[in-house]
């Protein structure tokens, strides 16, 4: 491994090369080129940069008259020139963004005595030194532009080349984005706060992580593309944000943002329902101070939010639709509930309850049942409007009922946010910052989905909490003007646990559960299609991540180049605690025709099972990072700039500090006989099972590999080339483009998946087995890890084998080895390659437009795939399978691997118009044109996300449009002061000066979604093509004329042949656009020259646009092609106050 960074090391630094845009991810440069009257360079100027704080900086311009400031803090500077026989020139209020080059050309004139000339004219506003694509979003927008939840994280999508929901303004919290830019997956989207990485190498998505109040922030940018090699580790964007620092004055503010149910309109289907407005309450509150300690040389600042939210409107943690038979009532009498069983000509049961088809014991507690607010865990039909299922029992058609139900989740933040700088000398300043936060919240519906598109009932949420520590120490050395150091050391940490809601335990509903001596709560009970009971089994964990960071860069500007070489260390840990399905899960999906019958009989088979989950259930998982870059960019001439490059990552695979890894080499893959098992179901894997090389159990029999299973990939060489050229000398047009490789670390999630893999884990199923009695007696967590030759554990001997009934005449149980293990013969590092070519002009002054073609192409990405891949049909049957599965290695058997085989293609049209701030008028509108394609979307942390193909390994059948892909977005936000009309003081000045108005609008396609034919535990199947009926499924109308018959069903049948993946395509059909606005109406009253209070009224969904979801796309539900739910909130007023100093 050393021998190869050393060489990339080497090889970097003698390409003296990476794409130069960027400084650090939390500083800027100043560059430019000093004339005469003439038009000729002025070599031997000497210019000086001073911040607000006075620390100042001097450089001489070179030959050419050229000048750098290198690594220069972001904010405003003033900056003087002087030279003999020349007047001084002096600019103010010259901005320096992070990661961003800002050009300042100085005209000197000719002066016979000493004398300056303050020049006002600002810098360019087009990039002359870099062809890197992104946007900076400064603190004046920060903190005017109307953000749905105060969060910063939803101004990453103003910017050309992103694409993500919008922004909901009833979330939860504090309303993370998830978003995808340039066709890269959310995964793949790095966040640097204060120059350290601040990414979740648990999740590796934006949920969770740390988010500085908006008051806090100075400034961050969303580095969309090409951006240069001193940022790695993601493919897609690079997020930094810097916080507010103190200076030589006095400042700071008080806040309060409020919002109140009164305000607000109602959501669409509470609405269409008859539901009145459901709580929501949000109180935002908070201060910050900074200013200096020790005047020119240590400054401090400080923040404080706090955040209390009560929210029943929440479309995630609040408000689901199940469906109930119409003649669900309130009355929940013995005789009234026997005659709903009548319905479905099912008698009463006999006491005590033996058989099946009769209403049993357990069905009627929990539809007895109520939570401690009176309400019945399942609620009733309150409106009986008839929504036929699509079965028949006898000649009864049994209907349904939508309902929405409503539960009341809660939410606080306590965050702190301090800095201390300190001028140690004129050459060296130094930089402390830190943030905490702490976020706990009652999630009132924690699941989304129950298996078997079922949507959770209120009473059975989690209580969970995040938190996040962030600390940097940020070291800028001056050695010479020509020579600049930049040591960052940093320290992140996240925090995350939850803990299920139980309102009862298994004993008090009589289902006998193994381990409810430890875990007490009922199981989670899923009715396909209608609703979902129960804590969500993955509702009861903990997690910690600890990392620290270690980086170096170092500037030197030589004639025409200006090269950069850093290095970079990083080690992460994460500590995992899970208590994975210890509770149990009980499905009934349909096997009498009907899952609700099912629930009311207790009917168990093959489209009916129950788990159980044991075993270890703690994990100590360590990796670490190691990154190596140089850089040039090199003036060839003063209109041309070439950007060369290569950076040098080494991701080192995770390892188990016990070596609680097992993995599967599908190459040694052996099967044999179980004697005594059914005929069909009797093959069970015997070898290919390997296990980490530092495992401190050792399993007899099974090989040892290397610690993390997974070779490490040596590989990863990041060249990149860039140019910027200016045709003309005024430099007002700038032509801009490159190409570069972008490696994406792996994140956790592969090694998350094995939590679940024998021994150290085990699920154990069962079918047909009563609801008394439903689960596996599984050995305690303290047995484990198990060996593979246990009998007490496997009923049939031998090794782990997923043996489901071959048909209904008996309970079968069995512990299945259908785990998800990393391919050790195929897991690389995925990397993509980003392009573009554009022309940037500022055609007047402030205004600047840029028309650029983005591409990318991703290869090695992750995915799951099940090589053995068996799918039984919809209604279960015990005809043999079709012949194209008789290869497969173990009937019945998932063998998931994750792999590095997925391709993405990404091919965009991108234009934005921006408007610098002058007359009051500040904006940026932003148009994306592009099309997104891969074979693989998704997370990979779950079979849930196994690639379903037609042809089973054909995952070229895959390949259509993203799950995320949008064709077309525009966004525009900006803001505009109003004139002052009044120039005289008195009251008509303070009532009609002052006024400003601030917006953001949002329109944008709809994402493509599959038609399915269910969505069991075991078939995923695409839907077949109608052949009675030949169409393409588009229904025609507006979406809100098809809300009921979105997509054309008739078009679609069951995949219902023994191992038919159904003939239609991937992502055939796009759901419904959205659009949104969402406004701000300021008003400021000045208190002093330096000191105002300012009201706002903000409008969320200021039009209240309905944006709904897709439809259901599972042809087995009630509600196929039906629109069900919206992606955004109601309209939300909030009104705010504050006072800035």
């Amino acid at each position: 491994m050393l021998r190869n960074i050393l060489l990339g090391t080497a090889t970097a630094m003698c390409l003296m090369a990476v794409l130069a845009q960027a400084q650090t991810p939390t500083t800027g440069q100043i560059s430019g080129v000093v004339n005469d009257p003439s038009g000729a360079v002025v070599a031997g100027v000497s210019l000086t940069a001073s911040d607000s704080a006075g620390v100042e900086r001097t450089v001489s311009t070179d030959e050419q008259g050229h000048y750098t400031f290198p690594l220069l803090p972001p904010g405003t500077y003033k900056i003087e020139a002087e030279r003999t026989g020349f007047a001084n020139a002096t600019f103010e209020n010259v901005t320096v963004r992070i990661t961003e080059i800002t050009t300042l050309n100085v005209p000197l004139t000719v002066a016979a005595q000493k004398q300056s000339i303050e020049v006002t004219t600002e810098p360019p506003m087009v990039q002359t030194e870099t062809p890197a694509r992104g946007d900076v979003i400064q603190s004046r927008e920060i903190r005017q532009l109307p953000l749905a939840t105060r969060n910063f994280q939803q101004l990453l999508t103003l910017t050309a080349g992103t694409s993500a929901a919008i922004p909901n303004s009833s979330d939860l919290g504090r309303g993370d984005t998830a978003f995808n830019v340039n066709g890269n997956r959310t995964l793949s989207n790095a966040v640097v706060i204060n120059g350290v990485d601040a990414s979740s190498i648990g999740t590796g998505s934006t949920p969770n992580l740390a988010v500085p109040a908006t008051d806090s922030l100075e400034e961050f940018i969303v580095q969309t593309n090409l951006y240069d090699a001193s940022q790695g580790r993601n493919s897609g964007s690079v997020v930094a944000a810097v916080t507010r620092s103190g200076s030589n004055e006095f400042h700071g503010n008080l806040y309060e943002f409020l919002r109140n149910t009164d305000l607000d309109a109602n959501n669409f289907f509470l609405n269409r329902a008859g539901v009145t407005r459901p709580p929501y309450h949000r109180n935002q509150f908070g201060g910050t101070l900074g200013g200096p300690v020790l005047r020119d040389r240590a400054w401090f600042f400080v923040s404080y939010q706090g955040t209390r939210e009560v929210n029943a409107t929440s479309l995630v943690n609040s408000i689901s639709t199940v469906f109930v038979p119409a003649d669900l009532s309130n009355d929940r009498s013995t005789a009234t509930l026997n005659r709903l069983a009548a319905s479905y000509l099912m008698p009463p049961c006999t006491s005590p309850f033996a058989a099946l088809g009769c209403l049993s014991p357990t069905a009627t507690t929990l539809l007895q049942a109520k939570l401690p607010n009176g309400q019945y865990i399942i609620p009733s039909a309150p409106h009986p409007i008839p929504i036929p299922k699509p079965f028949l029992l006898g000649v009864i058609t049994v209907p349904y009922v939508s309902v929405p139900v409503v539960g009341t989740s809660r939410f606080q933040e306590d965050q702190f946010n301090t800095d201390f700088d300190v001028k140690l000398a004129e050459s060296n300043r130094l930089s402390f910052k830190f943030f905490w936060a702490d976020n706990p919240e009652l999630q009132a519906l924690y699941n989304s989905f129950g298996l078997g598109n079922a949507l959770p009932v209120p009473g059975f949420g989690a209580n969970t909490n995040f938190n996040q520590r962030v600390l940097s120490v940020d070291d800028i050395h001056i050695l010479t003007p020509s020579l600049v150091n930049d040591l960052r050391f940093g320290w992140t940490t996240i925090n995350t646990a939850a803990h299920p809601q139980e309102p009862f335990t298994s004993s008090q509903l009589g289902i006998a559960s193994p381990l409810s001596s430890l875990f007490a709560g009922m199981p989670e009970i899923s009715v396909a299609n209608d609703f979902d009971l129960g804590a969500s089994p993955f509702s009861d964990n903990s997690a910690s991540e600890p990392s620290y960071t270690a980086a170096d860069t170092i500037s030197w500007i030589k004639g025409r180049h200006s090269l950069r070489i850093g290095a970079e260390f990083e080690h992460y840990e994460l500590k995992e605690t899970f208590n994975l399905y210890t509770r149990g899960q009980i499905f009934f999906l349909g096997q009498s025709g009907d899952p609700f019958k099912d629930f009311l009989g207790g009917y168990f088979d093959l489209t009916g099972l129950t788990i159980m989950g044991s075993g270890v259930n703690n994990r100590d998982n360590l990796s670490y990072d190691l990154a190596g870059f140089a850089t040039d960019d090199w003036r060839v001439t003063n209109h041309l700039t070439l950007n060369l490059g290569l950076r040098y990552e080494y991701f080192s695979p995770f390892t188990e500090a016990q070596g609680r890894f097992v993995g599967l080499d599908q190459d040694a893959i052996k099967t044999a006989t179980i004697p005594g098992a059914p005929v069909g179901d009797n093959t069970a894997i015997v070898g290919g099972f390997v296990q980490a090389g530092n495992a401190t159990h050792p399993l007899p029999g099974v090989p040892l590999v290397q610690s993390s299973l997974v070779p490490p990939d040596k590989n990863n060489f990041a060249p990149r080339f860039g140019f910027a050229w200016q045709p003309s000398d005024n430099g007002h047009m700038v032509v801009r483009g490159g190409y570069g490789l972008y490696y994406d670390r792996p994140n956790s999630r592969f090694m998350n998946n094995q939590l679940l893999n024998f021994p150290y884990y085990t699920l154990a199923q069962a079918f047909a087995t009563p609801i008394g009695n439903p689960f596996v007696q599984v050995p305690p967590p303290s047995a484990y890890p198990l060996t593979f030759n246990n009998p007490a554990v496997f009923p049939f001997g031998g090794p782990p084998a997923f043996l489901p009934a071959a048909s209904a005449l008996g309970p079968i149980q069995a512990i299945p080895a259908n785990g998800i293990f990393p391919d050790i013969h195929d897991f690389r590092t995925p990397y993509v390659q980003q392009f573009s070519f554009g022309v940037q002009d500022e055609f007047a002054n402030n205004w600047l437009t840029d028309i650029s073609y983005v591409g990318s192409l991703g290869r090695k990405l992750f995915r799951l795939v099940d090589i053995n891949q068996e799918y039984g049909p919809p209604i279960p049957t015990a005809a043999p399978l079709s012949p194209g599965l008789s290869s497969l290695v173990v009937q019945g058997f998932g063998v998931h691997l994750m792999q590095s085989s997925a391709n993405s293609s990404y091919n965009s049209l991108q234009a934005s118009l921006r408007k610098r701030f002058s007359y009051g008028l500040q904006f940026l509108a932003a148009y994306t044109y592009s099309h997104s394609i891969d074979d693989y979307s998704g997370d990979p942390t779950g079979t849930s996300d196994v690639t379903v193909v037609p042809g089973n390994q054909m995952v070229i059948n895959n390949r259509a449009s993203s799950d995320f892909d949008r064709r077309q977005r525009f966004v525009f936000s900006g803001f505009y002061e109003l004139p002052h009309f009044y120039k005289s003081g008195g009251l008509g000045k303070q009532i009609l000066d002052g006024w400003q108005l601030a917006s953001i609008f949002t329109i944008q396609s709809g994402t493509p979604f599959s038609v399915l034919t269910n969505a069991t535990a075991f078939v995923q199947a695409r839907a077949d093509a109608n052949p009675a009926m030949p169409c393409n499924g588009i229904a025609s109308g507006s979406t809100i004329s098809r809300l009921n018959n979105y997509f054309n069903v008739a078009c679609f049948t069951p995949a219902t042949t023994i191992g038919d993946f159904g003939n239609t395509g991937r992502n055939i059909l796009v759901g419904p656009g959205q659009r949104n606005v969402d406004l701000s109406i300021l008003k400021f009253f000045p208190v002093t020259e330096k000191s105002y209070f300012q009201f706002r009224t903000e409008f969320f969904n200021a039009f209240n646009n309905v944006s709904f979801a897709n439809p259901v796309n599972i042809l087995a539900s009630s509600s196929a092609g039906a629109v069900v739910a919206t992606t955004t909130g109601p309209r939300v007023i909030q009104f705010a106050l504050k006072f800035d100093f």
